[in-house]
């Protein structure tokens, strides 16, 4: 199991897309028997990753 944070912003459905492409990019990295589960949280407007300038696709990123 794992959470992300979403902008707050985002429709439910665009929030269930995002989950669902991080998990298959894990399951696809890690390999079976990978099972991810993705649980989506709205970022608090402080957390969201482009206002503090991380990117989450950069290497190493969290």
């Amino acid at each position: 199991d794992l959470h992300i944070q979403v902008d707050p912003s985002m429709t439910v459905d665009e929030s269930h897309t995002i989950a669902s492409v991080v998990a298959r990019e894990v399951e696809a990295a890690v390999g079976p028997p990978a099972d991810v589960t993705v649980h989506v949280e709205p970022a608090d407007e402080g957390h969201l990753g482009e206002e503090r300038g991380h990117d989450p696709y950069a290497a190493g990123g969290h």
